[in-house]
């Protein structure tokens, strides 16, 4: 029996009808949430600041306070992000709080970081975008826990960068896919990249004689000009990471990801499964 290569991408995905859109982006104004309790004067601090007392108070419960202790994070950080259905309402099922650095520890407090987005009751939404711009609020809280003599205490810090609105995101973009917007520049960004790779891939000799297959996930980093940078490799045989690294490094520029129209780099990850398959 012989064996034969294939490719096998993780980046297939059906590609139907997509149709142009010639609107630009409506960055500003930018989306703001009105809780209740906060007026239209200052909505973005007021939002901020609930969520992040709600959050305070969670960590602060003796249950919580017990599970820091024992971590090693004396600065807790936590990444949020809120997103609104079509009548104005959270979206729990796109929207999360979550720990970083320590993900054990982040599955222990993920339900009860989803309650306090859950527990968030809006009253009106200013400025909002349609649901094509899927304007996404990002939010980040920082507290210190100092641990001294069994003896614990959290404290809030100011963030880096103030939180304003709901900021509109857009993908990088394939050349051949400028005409397009949200779901349908994914889409777009998709297909070309799966050509891509598929025009050209060469399976290894030395791995085809020796029957090496597997998975090789190429992380790279696509920077505010659109260039590729930082290519680097996680799993698989040295043969076909080198193989897969050459494919990257023939993509063409892309135009760059922006957040509220201005551009910025971003991670970016391509796996790409390497297959055997035996013939008759």
């Amino acid at each position: 029996m012989k064996s034969t290569a294939c490719l096998l991408l993780c980046l297939i995905l059906g590609l139907g009808p997509v149709f142009a859109q010639e609107l630009e982006p409506p960055y500003f104004p930018q989306e703001q949430i009105v809780l209740e309790g906060c007026d239209d004067n200052s909505p973005s601090e007021c939002l901020f600041n609930s969520i992040e007392q709600t959050v305070f108070n969670f960590l602060s419960s003796e249950k919580n306070k017990k599970l820091l202790l024992k971590s090693k994070l004396d600065t807790i950080k936590i990444d949020g992000r809120l997103l609104l259905d079509s009548i104005g309402d959270i979206d729990i099922s796109k929207s999360v709080l979550r720990l970083q650095k320590d993900e054990k520890l982040n599955k222990k407090l993920q339900e009860g970081l989803k309650e306090s987005i859950a527990s968030l009751s809006v009253l009106r939404v200013l400025n909002k975008k349609a649901q094509h711009w899927e304007s996404k609020h990002l939010l980040n809280f920082t507290y210190v826990f100092s641990k001294e003599n069994g003896q614990s205490e959290l404290k809030h810090i100011s963030p880096e960068r103030k939180y304003s609105g709901g900021v509109i995101e857009e993908v990088a973009v394939f050349p051949g896919c400028e005409r397009y917007i949200g779901a349908e520049s994914v889409k777009c960004f998709q297909y070309h990249m799966e050509n891509h790779i598929k025009k050209h891939f060469q399976y290894p000799k030395k791995a085809l004689v020796n029957g090496i297959s597997g998975e090789v996930k190429v992380l790279i980093v696509i920077s505010k000009d659109g260039t590729i940078s930082n290519i680097k490799t996680k799993g698989g045989h040295k043969l076909l990471k080198q193989e897969a690294i050459r494919i990257v490094e023939l993509l063409p520029r892309f135009g760059p990801a922006k957040q509220n129209g201005k551009p910025v780099k971003i991670p970016f990850s391509i796996p790409i499964n390497f297959v055997l398959r035996k013939s008759k």
